[in-house]
């Protein structure tokens, strides 16, 4: 078992290499195949589809942050002895960040830039 391990390990050693020219390779071919000319022509569209993305995931996480802080402060609050929220706001609080998370593993996974 520990040979496979060993053998897998120099494999992908003497792999690396190749790996990285045929991924730059790709990469470049990839390109070459993009028409330049429209790209230019219509640049204020291609800058839209590069920057949305990336805004709206720096408001996703902006949202987990505001959350963070609204929790801290609940509990601070509930530490100096102020009354829980009702069951159900509790409820509904323990599942709001699914609502920002999902959607930012989304697009990690989906778009990763």
């Amino acid at each position: 078992r520990a040979r496979d391990i060993d053998d897998m390990d120099r494999l992908e050693t003497d792999i690396r290499p190749f790996h990285d020219v045929l991924l730059g390779l790709f990469f470049i071919t990839i390109g070459m195949m993009l028409h330049w000319r429209l790209v230019l022509e219509r640049w204020p569209l291609v800058l839209l589809l590069v920057t949305l993305p990336v805004l709206f995931k720096l408001v996703l996480v902006a949202g987990l942050v505001v959350y963070h802080l609204f929790c801290g402060r609940m509990l601070m609050r509930m530490l100096t002895g102020m009354p829980l929220p009702s069951p159900l706001r509790l409820r509904l609080l323990n599942e709001a960040p699914l609502l920002l998370i999902v959607p930012i593993l989304i697009m990690v996974i989906v778009k990763p830039f």
